[in-house]
């Protein structure tokens, strides 16, 4: 059979072209009673090697489920790193207080205890930076075992203290101090070096929340009073046609920046997001 050309390349067949769509999909069903009856995923590249992640996963010391989308830029190793390591982070932060403090106790012994079910992890991460990533983990939920009060739990501050903290620990991972001064860490640098937008949503019974830096988007599909579906988004873009975004930026730097902060709509002229894990 004859197949025409597109810029010099053959011409797709709608199998190769299926096949190519569906290469990434994937189904999870769930047998339990709960909100989430099943859920689908796929991704497509646009480079080689993918930069862009995803992943899911159950809580298993309280209840609820996460499910994240990374986009990364500059490379692969931040949205990798981000999806493997985000998601624990904000589990521990949802922890009670009392159960926060067995969960570290079982830490410091060394016991096995998962905090989280993942489904469709397709990550991995060399052995060296697996035990400096358990080390800082840690230390993060013995802080916060440390600080963490009966008050009023807020799952705002519990999002928004994930992020902070898995952002300020990839920027310190990327030094190690030797000697008088910090040197740079290059199993690391990579990942600092390069960055990752992120969208998490914790689904809980009938709540739903979101938490996103960057310009990834949640969309709800909402089903109306005469049956058609609608699409509600439940997320605001950090990026340029977000005014307040752009407002903070400029206020952020010196006048005589104005003009060279934010240029083509992108910062520094490159990144089209104002928000991001990584980019040290």
């Amino acid at each position: 059979m004859m197949r025409g050309k597109v810029n010099g390349y053959p011409r797709l067949t709608p199998l190769e072209v299926n096949s190519i769509l569906r290469a990434n999909e994937f189904t999870k069903e769930f047998s339990t009673p709960g909100s989430i009856k099943s859920y689908d995923s796929n991704q497509l590249s646009s480079n080689n090697p993918i930069e862009d992640t995803r992943l899911e996963a159950q809580c298993l010391l309280t209840t609820g489920m996460l499910l994240g989308v990374f986009d990364g830029h500059g490379g692969p190793s931040c949205a990798h790193v981000v999806a493997k390591r985000l998601l624990q982070y904000i589990a521990a932060c949802l922890l009670p207080p009392d159960v926060l403090s067995k969960y570290l106790q079982s830490l410091e012994n060394n016991e096995d205890i998962m905090i989280l079910k993942t489904y469709n992890d397709q990550i991995d991460l060399v052995d060296e930076l697996k035990e400096l990533y358990k080390t800082n983990f840690r230390k993060f939920v013995k802080e916060l075992s440390e600080t963490k009060s009966q008050r009023e739990f807020q799952m705002k501050e519990a999002m928004e203290q994930a992020f902070l903290r898995l952002d300020d620990d990839i920027s310190r991972e990327a030094l190690t101090k030797q000697g008088t001064g910090p040197e740079i860490n290059l199993k690391t640098l990579s990942v600092t070096m390069s960055g990752a937008v992120a969208c998490v949503v914790h689904i809980d019974g009938p709540h739903l929340h979101v938490a996103s830096v960057g310009d990834c988007q949640a969309v709800l599909g909402v089903l109306s009073d005469v049956n058609t579906w609608m699409a509600k988004k439940l997320s605001i873009e950090h990026n340029t046609d977000n005014s307040a975004e752009v407002n903070r930026i400029l206020a952020e730097h010196p006048s005589n920046e104005r003009d060279t902060i934010i240029r083509m709509d992108r910062l520094l002229g490159q990144l089209a997001p104002l928000r991001a894990l990584g980019d040290q």
